[in-house]
């Protein structure tokens, strides 16, 4: 029998069924709670070896960490602020790791926005945290931080020999090869409009990463402030998009595209796959349609526009 299992706290979801031995482990780490789950021998020796990375990246690259670009100089960081700045060239500026000034004055990852003790900025702490933005020495690798730990999880979980496996990260899923039955993964895409699950796609061997205006926001008089900040305004963004939905090989370059095309909008992120490819998407605009990729394995009762 297959089965939708719901996890806590994720925006995806993912379905199987199997005889095969099974392995779970939950972790809470970048402000959200994990889950994993493989499938294999050795499957509690892989799972406490993924757990010992994703908490080494989070102290390393947590949401969390707005910190100085200064004081990070090992090749590791090099190498992600680097894959970043492409991201950001190619995108127009639309994914910006260096928004760390901008992102600590809305405070969305403080504890004070835990405690639901929050505001929105004046115009001009907003100038003045551009203007820092502007000299690059802060860094915020929140937007990309998920992406890159799903990769080292997939790397340690395949060099420990599981060939069947499912990480979810809160938004940020990926799924190792097929399900033990032989079937690819059912992902499933949460409604931006409530709790219900809006889509599925089948997929394997691939990362699935949702931005979203829904999963971390305020209201104040009757606006709601979201977390995706557009690098060129400082300033929540606000177009005709509310889902965003990618699907590619690797977990880090789906992060920051998500969000990248979020910030876009929808006529601006299909003219930016159109030209570059390489991945498969998911757009859900604020009147409740679907636009998907043509690429996409899309199962729902909602209304499709497929791209082409």
């Amino acid at each position: 029998m297959k089965k939708i299992i719901p996890l806590l706290l994720c925006v995806l979801l993912f379905t199987s069924c199997s005889q095969d031995k099974k392995y779970e482990r939950t972790v809470f780490s970048m402000d959200t709670q994990m889950q994993l789950t493989v499938y294999g021998k050795n499957g509690e020796g892989a799972l406490d070896k993924a757990e010992q990375e994703i908490n080494r990246i989070n102290e390393k690259f947590s949401i969390s960490n707005l910190g100085n670009l200064s004081a990070l100089t090992d090749e590791e960081t090099k190498a992600l602020i680097e894959t970043a700045d492409e991201i950001n060239k190619s995108t127009n500026g639309a994914f910006d790791v260096h928004i760390a000034p901008v992102m600590r004055i809305w405070g969305f990852y403080s504890k004070e926005f835990g405690e639901k003790k929050h505001r929105v900025p004046t115009a001009d702490e907003i100038k003045e945290a551009m203007d820092a933005k502007g000299e690059r020495i802060y860094i915020d690798f929140g937007g990309i931080a998920k992406g890159y730990c799903g990769d080292r999880v997939v790397e340690i979980l395949k060099n420990e020999g599981i060939k069947s496996a499912v990480i979810s990260l809160g938004g940020n899923v990926a799924v190792i090869g097929k399900n033990p039955d032989g079937n690819p993964w059912t992902v499933g895409i949460q409604s931006p409009f409530d709790n219900e699950l809006y889509a599925t796609v089948s997929a394997y061997d691939k990362a699935i990463v949702t931005s979203g205006d829904y999963m971390r926001y305020f209201e104040e008089n009757g606006q709601r402030y979201h977390h995706i900040i557009d690098p060129a305004t400082g300033y929540p963004v606000n177009n005709d998009i509310t889902s965003v939905t990618v699907i590619a090989d690797s977990g880090t370059y789906a992060d920051a595209m998500s969000t990248a095309l979020f910030v876009m909008g929808k006529d601006n992120a299909v003219e930016y796959w159109r030209a570059f490819g390489g991945f498969e998407m998911i757009l859900i605009t604020k009147d409740g349609k679907i636009h998907c990729t043509q690429g996409v394995d899309i199962q729902t009762e909602k209304e499709i526009n497929i791209i082409k």
